[in-house]
């Protein structure tokens, strides 16, 4: 009877990189963490869903972008996204821009939101080409070698981006925007 014996394996020429050697679902958030179970209100749930559909990766999004804005404001450099799509519950998003870089463009208002952003809103029924259409006869009215005309080229680079992405689809809804006249109204909006 012939006898075999297992051979060890020979070691590689080419040894994998730590990063690769364990086996198995990559880390989440591509570094190393730790699972923390917590208990939230199910409004402060809703509001993480709005950054993001996983409350974990809002709250990361959340603490980098707070300890982002520490940095920034420190150096006063580094400007945020000029427009970018912020995720609601479930999957829906909505356009939001800096006020300071967009600017107005006729047919479209800015919502402000308290963090010196908007989001977008047609003044009646419109498709985001429309959208790019207003920007581009904007950027025709501009001067080519100014910041206000590449930051609106970016927009429009952004936005035909989208508008080119398979994966998403674009609707426009009605949004109805209350404003109060006098300071009793704007009292009595804020009680409710």
């Amino acid at each position: 009877m012939k006898r075999t014996t297992r051979s060890r394996r020979e070691p590689s020429a080419h040894p994998r990189p730590a990063r690769f050697a364990r086996r198995g679902r990559p880390p989440k958030f591509g570094r190393p963490s730790q699972l923390v179970a917590m208990t939230l209100p199910e409004d402060v749930l809703n509001s993480l869903r709005t950054i993001h559909q996983d409350p974990a990766w809002a709250i990361v999004q959340l603490v980098e972008s707070r300890l982002r804005n520490r940095t920034t404001e420190r150096q006063s450099t580094a400007a945020s996204a000029t427009a970018e799509l912020v995720h609601l519950p479930g999957k829906r998003g909505l356009i939001v821009v800096q006020d300071n870089i967009f600017g107005r463009i006729p047919g479209i208002s800015m919502i402000p939101l308290a963090d010196g952003r908007s989001f977008l809103a047609f003044d009646e029924p419109a498709r985001l080409a429309d959208l790019e259409v207003a920007i581009i006869d904007k950027l025709a009215l501009i001067p080519s070698s100014t910041v206000e005309h590449a930051r609106l080229t970016r927009i429009l680079e952004t936005v035909r981006g989208w508008r080119r992405d398979r994966r998403l689809v674009f609707r426009s809804k009605s949004i109805i925007v209350v404003e109060a006249s006098d300071r009793i109204a704007q009292t009595s909006l804020m009680s409710r």
